[in-house]
């Protein structure tokens, strides 16, 4: 009996360490700097990744900068690579931004709930 429950911990510890191992909590260089979309609808709106914040400007001229907390990568087939970004809001409430990235000219990115509006990083 003690040893079924000894490798049943062993099994869920492995499990665990393995879930981690796809996560991290600072901003991957690739998706580092400030992006922005040449979509009229969002001229003057960005949003900034650095070490560990996450920024949004809104076309009202609105900043807010938010602390990440961790950062999940999945290499999806293709080119593409999915990332969650979590973070906590102004109510220290968990959030998460799940984006679409590839690496073709310097970047580009979308977000998952709005993949029709590509982002690109500001050279500026």
């Amino acid at each position: 009996m003690k040893n079924n429950m000894l490798s049943a911990t062993i099994t869920i510890l492995c499990i665990l360490c393995l879930w981690q191992c796809n996560a991290q909590n600072t901003v991957p260089d690739e998706l580092a700097g400030i992006w922005k979309t040449k979509i009229p609808d969002y001229e003057g709106s960005f949003f900034g990744l650095q070490e560990d914040t996450i920024t949004f400007g809104t076309v009202e001229g609105d900043v807010q900068v938010f602390t990440i907390t961790k950062i999940k990568i999945n290499r999806e087939n293709g080119e593409w690579i999915s990332f969650i970004i979590h973070y906590l809001d102004n109510n220290f409430q968990q959030c998460e931004l799940p984006i679409y990235f590839h690496p073709i000219n310097d970047g580009i990115m979308r977000f998952k709930n709005k993949e029709d509006v590509t982002w690109f990083r500001d050279k500026s």
